[in-house]
């Protein structure tokens, strides 16, 4: 169960992180790079089938998600160089 907490957790990041870095027109650069790449093959997605994932599973994989959904990025304001940082809502990095 304990990857498919990780597995929650990382996808939710994921998010984040995208939605933090990606204008839309980079986002939709990479989504016709992708699609360039695949054409023609079959799907790369993990082959779990819905039926081989228990109850616990899911709801670990669900709790990853709810774990990851307090953690935000920001860009210091008063910083001698960029740097870009991941911290808990409302905590320090």
């Amino acid at each position: 169960m304990g990857d498919a907490f990780a597995e929650g957790w990382v996808h939710r990041i994921g998010e984040l992180v995208t939605a933090f870095a990606n204008p839309p027109e980079i986002d939709e650069a990479i989504e016709r790079h992708v699609a360039e790449k695949n054409a023609g093959t079959a799907d790369v997605a993990r082959s779990i089938k819905k039926a081989d994932i228990g109850r616990a599973e899911m709801v670990a994989a669900q709790h990853g998600a709810i774990a990851a959904a307090g953690e935000s990025l920001y860009r210091p304001m008063q910083a001698d160089s960029p740097r870009v940082a991941i911290g808990m809502e409302g905590g320090a990095a």
